[in-house]
């Protein structure tokens, strides 16, 4: 059975409004879903969408500047 490919914004298009989403990978930036984070980021502020999403992550995900959980630093995009 052949896993179906798809692309980041493809992806990223099934999460919806306050879904839980876990994201996985290092602290500093290694070995994470940069791709997906970017497009989510990208959909959020070209859509508004998704809104109020909860993260799960075990650490620091990103380099704290322009990686990983900087491209979903928006208020309105995360659950208080």
């Amino acid at each position: 059975m052949r896993k179906p490919i798809v692309t980041a914004e493809e992806a990223v298009s099934h999460i919806q409004d306050g879904q839980t989403v876990a994201i996985g990978g290092s602290g500093s930036g290694h070995s994470i879903a940069e791709q997906l984070l970017a497009a989510l980021g990208r959909r959020f502020r070209q859509t508004g969408a998704p809104r109020g999403l909860t993260l799960v992550h075990p650490f620091g995900v990103g380099n704290q500047k322009d990686q990983g959980l900087e491209h979903l630093a928006d208020p309105a995009l995360l659950a208080e």
